[in-house]
């Protein structure tokens, strides 16, 4: 049996894992400018550019190839 683990440590609270359908929130963000990472032990890992404006919700899409 192929056994494998991942640690991810980050400098921040805010990260998220998918739910089945493919979507993800990161809520309580400050106002600012984001890059947002999606990686998976699949595919290559992808990078978007979000801003987070207070009181909006903002959306980003990542295609997986």
């Amino acid at each position: 049996v192929d056994m494998g683990a991942y640690i991810l440590v980050l400098q921040n609270p805010y990260f998220a894992r998918v739910s089945n359908d493919g979507s993800f929130s990161i809520t309580h963000l400050p106002e600012g400018k984001y890059t947002v990472k999606l990686w998976n032990e699949r595919y290559k890992a992808e990078d978007r550019q979000v801003e987070v404006k207070a009181n909006t919700t903002s959306t980003i899409a990542f295609e997986l190839k």
